[in-house]
């Protein structure tokens, strides 16, 4: 009989301020040092858009407005051979803009590994030690602004 199949459903968000991009920098012996889109794990009950509030308060202390959806990425372990982990995951990047007055920073409480809230100018994002490796396809999407979104929030 085989394994029940599970997927991680994470959200993210793309906040640009000033031409740079905004990162929650991790280090740890596995990955070394490293940058995530803010973001996480839904969980189960949970609407996107609240899981993606929720876990960019609890990565940066910041407050977002949610905007349009930029990418879905999946992560299939098999074809990784298992290099991040066993679980398959379904990533959903949306663009995010600051609320006013609301100023990212690391958290009281980080997450394990977590070193801190870091801007990186999108020039510089190529370069840049970034998991998932999405940053070309993320300054692509940053740039088109003629695809509606095709995120349906209320059915």
């Amino acid at each position: 009989m085989s394994e029940p199949q599970s997927i991680r459903v994470g959200v993210n968000a793309a906040i640009v301020r000033d031409g740079a991009i905004l990162f929650v920098e991790f280090d740890d012996a596995e990955s070394g040092l490293h940058y995530n889109l803010p973001g996480g794990g839904v969980q189960p009950g949970e609407a996107l858009h609240e899981a993606l509030r929720r876990e960019i308060r609890e990565e940066t202390d910041a407050e977002v407005e949610i905007g349009r959806l930029l990418l879905v990425w999946e992560y299939v372990p098999a074809r990784y051979a298992g290099r991040y982990g066993r679980t398959q995951k379904l990533g959903l990047v949306f663009a995010c803009t600051l609320r006013e007055g609301s100023q990212p920073r690391l958290p009281e409480q980080p997450d394990l590994h977590q070193t801190g809230a870091r801007w990186i100018r999108l020039a510089d994002l190529p370069q840049t030690p970034l998991l998932p490796h999405i940053s070309e396809r993320l300054i692509a999407a940053l740039q088109t602004t003629r695809q509606p979104d095709p995120f349906i929030e209320h059915i």
